[in-house]
C-alpha cells in the first residue's frame, strides 16, 4: 500500500502478512502509520501454519471485537489438532517429498518444494521427515530429480491449484474441479522423463492435494489430509472433507459447494509410454 492511498483512505487498521514485516520495517511506511495513528498487526498462515494460525485468529478476534467467535473456532481447531497429533505419535516417520504447485513453480520442471515452511513444515509437525528440509536450507526451492531418484521418497505429494502462474496451469484442485482433468494433469507430470525412477516399487502411487490448504485458517483440514495420505491404515476413519464442511457450516457464511481436495494416481495405472 502506498502512502498516498493511506492519506486518502485513512483506515483504522492494517492487517499485514508476517512475511512482509521486514519490508515494512525497512521503509517509511511504519513511521507514517504511527504518525497517522493507524494500527498495524501481522498475521501468518504460511511461515509456521499450525502455530501461527491460532495466534492470528486470537489476535483478529481481539482487535475486531469478535473474541467469543474467535475462541469458539480456536477451541475446535485446537481439539482437532491435538487429536491428530496424538494419533500420529509412534507412527513410522515416513520420508516425504512435496512438489509444491507441481510443474508450475520454480523452474517449471521438477521438482520445486518447501523446506521448513508451508506443506514442508506441516508435514514435519505431524511426525514425517520432509525431504525438502533435508536438501535445502531455504524456505523453498528446486531439488533435482536425480536427487529424488537416489532417495526414493516413501510418499511423493504434488500440490495444485486452479490459479495460473505466468500463464502456466497446475493440477486444478478446488471448487468445481473435474476429477478426470486432475487425473490427466497428474499423469502428465508423472510422465516427465525419468520421473518413474523415483518409485520404490511398481505399486507406488503419487498423491495430489489442493495447494491452498496449508496457507489458510482451515489448515487443520490440510493436516488431516496429510495424515490420511501418509498413514492410510491408521487414519482410515478420518474424513477431512467432512471436517471442512463442518468448519464452513459452523464458522462461516461460505456456500457448501463441491470441492476436490485430493487424488491418487498409481504408476501401474499410467499409460505405457509414461516414465
Amino acid at each position: 500500500m502506498d502512502i498516498e492511498t493511506l492519506l486518502r483512505t485513512h483506515p483504522d487498521l492494517i492487517i499485514a502478512r508476517l512475511g512482509a514485516r521486514a519490508t515494512i520495517e525497512n521503509t517509511v511506511l511504519e513511521s507514517v502509520l504511527q504518525r497517522l495513528g493507524i494500527a498495524l498487526i501481522y498475521v501468518d498462515s504460511e511461515l509456521d501454519p499450525l502455530t501461527n494460525v491460532p495466534r492470528s485468529i486470537e489476535l483478529l478476534g481481539q482487535v475486531l471485537g469478535r473474541e467469543e467467535r474467535a475462541q469458539a473456532y480456536l477451541d475446535h481447531y485446537r481439539l482437532q489438532l491435538s487429536r491428530l497429533q496424538q494419533r500420529t505419535q509412534g507412527l513410522s516417520a515416513l520420508r516425504v517429498f512435496v512438489e509444491a504447485r507441481a510443474g508450475q513453480a520454480g523452474g517449471g520442471g521438477c521438482c520445486h518444494t518447501q523446506g521448513q515452511s508451508g506443506w514442508g513444515l506441516l508435514s514435519e509437525r505431524l511426525g514425517a521427515l520432509n525431504l525438502g528440509s533435508h536438501y535445502m536450507h531455504s524456505e523453498s526451492g528446486d531439488v533435482a530429480l536425480e536427487t529424488l531418484i537416489l532417495s526414493k521418497p516413501d510418499v511423493y505429494l504434488m500440490t495444485g491449484t486452479q490459479r495460473t502462474r505466468n500463464g502456466i496451469g497446475a493440477i486444478p484442485f478446488g471448487y468445481g474441479a473435474d476429477s478426470a482433468q486432475i487425473n490427466r494433469q497428474m499423469q502428465q507430470l508423472m510422465a516427465r522423463p525419468g520421473f518413474s525412477a523415483i518409485v520404490q516399487s511398481p505399486d507406488q502411487c503419487v498423491q495430489g492435494l489442493s495447494h491452498q490448504f496449508y496457507n489458510s485458517v482451515f489448515n487443520i483440514v490440510g493436516a488431516q489430509w496429510l495424515a490420511k495420505m501418509f498413514w492410510p491404515a491408521a487414519f482410515a476413519d478420518l474424513d477431512p472433507d467432512a471436517e471442512y464442511r463442518r468448519l464452513i457450516h459452523n464458522f462461516t457464511t461460505l456456500p457448501d459447494l463441491p470441492f476436490i481436495f485430493h487424488q491418487q494416481v498409481c504408476f501401474k495405472n499410467l499409460p505405457s509410454k509414461a516414465g
